[in-house]
Parts: structure tokens; C-alpha cells; sequence
């Protein structure tokens, strides 16, 4: 499966953390790459059961970027993980973020918790990019400068965005919502007279195009 494995804790149950720093109390490290041995078929994704069986197969079973690891049984549910916030507080503004090294001077980190009212699935978390050389020439987007390569400079979420280029990078994109179509019911049985006229209206049409959530 394509998802990128993220840090797993254990306690009382799983809990899923971009880094090992925001392991809740009480919990211990599992590492970055937890059941990584484990095969998951691209076709495990939202509304998926969770399971784990004998031949080491798995689904959603690991903390994912996008899924949060999910008790076996239950269904998997695109962006159930969340991520924390750089707060403010002089200007009590708030962005989602990854990890405390996205935040700015004058910016505290928050873990992401129940408490937060902000949405911070992954789609809403704003991540740095890796520039070439001195230059504003874009290369890509990147978590933190471990990503970028020799002679590249990291920038983070706020200073590519306030940059010249002005970009924007996503932790992942937001989820494709397909539509749910009522059923179209057909006659049981052929009218025995032809109708005297055309109808005035013609039906309406399916939709073409799937929607997505921004």
C-alpha cells in the first residue's frame, strides 16, 4: 500500500504521531516503520475492516499519514489522522502542523488532541519545500530539510508562502468524495396506450464530473 508509514506509540491501545517527541504519557515508542513487514493490498482504504490474518496480510494496522491505526474489525476512515497546530498566542492565530520544527518565532506547538477544534487531517497540514541552491527555483515539498538534497535549501511552510513563489505544499491531498446515486426505478410492467404527447421536460442528468473536498 502507498500510504507513508508514520511513528507508532502503544499504551492501552495505538496511537499514531508524526515523531516519537509526541508519544503521549504513558505510552511507549514503536517506531516509524511498525508492521512494515506486513503485506497490505492497495485496495485497503476507507470503509475497509480492519484485519490481520495468519499470512501476515494486513489493513489498517499501521499509522499511516492519512489513516490512523484502527482496531481490527472496525472500518478504516480516510483522514482519521490527526496532526497538531503552530499557535499564536499574541495574534491567536493557529495552522495545522507536523511536528514543532514547522512553527516560526512567536509560534507554540500543540499536540494534536480531542481538545482542538481545528481540523488537522492531513489534506489541511501545510508542509515546507526544498529550493535549489540560492535560487527560487521550486524543486519540491518536504516535511524538513532531511528530505532535500546537496545544495538544496529547506524553506518552511510560512517562508515558502510568503516566498516570491508563493507555494503552498499539503502533507496529502484531500480525499475524492464519490457521490451516492438514488436508484432509478423501472416501470413493472409497458403502459397499454401510447401517450398523446411528448413530455414538455427532459430528465435531468447524472453529474459528469466527481466533486472533491478542497
Amino acid at each position: 500500500n502507498s500510504n507513508v508509514l508514520i511513528h507508532t506509540c502503544f499504551g492501552t491501545e495505538a496511537v499514531c504521531t508524526a515523531n516519537e517527541d509526541q508519544c503521549p504519557a504513558g505510552t511507549f515508542s514503536a517506531g516509524d516503520r511498525f508492521n512494515s513487514d506486513t503485506s497490505v493490498s492497495e485496495e485497503c482504504g476507507n470503509d475497509s475492516l480492519a484485519f490481520y490474518n495468519a499470512n501476515s496480510e494486513t489493513c489498517g494496522q499501521q499509522c499511516t499519514c492519512n489513516y490512523h491505526f484502527t482496531v481490527i474489525g472496525d472500518k478504516l476512515e480516510v483522514g482519521s489522522m490527526e496532526y497538531g497546530v503552530c499557535f499564536n498566542f499574541n495574534a491567536q492565530t493557529s495552522r495545522c502542523a507536523v511536528k514543532e520544527s514547522s512553527c516560526t518565532n512567536g509560534e507554540f506547538f500543540l499536540p494534536p488532541s480531542p481538545d482542538l477544534a481545528k481540523d488537522c487531517s492531513c489534506d489541511n497540514v501545510n508542509v515546507g519545500g526544498c529550493i535549489d541552491g540560492t535560487s527560487t527555483l521550486f524543486s519540491h515539498c518536504a516535511v524538513d530539510n532531511d528530505s532535500c538534497e546537496d545544495g538544496q535549501t529547506f524553506m518552511n511552510p510560512t517562508e515558502l508562502r510568503d516566498s516570491s513563489m508563493g507555494i503552498e505544499c499539503r502533507l496529502c491531498a484531500a480525499p475524492i468524495i464519490i457521490p451516492t446515486l438514488s436508484p432509478t426505478m423501472t416501470p413493472s410492467s409497458s403502459p397499454s396506450t401510447s401517450p398523446t404527447a411528448s413530455p414538455s421536460t427532459s430528465p435531468t442528468a447524472s453529474p459528469s464530473t466527481i466533486p472533491t473536498i478542497s
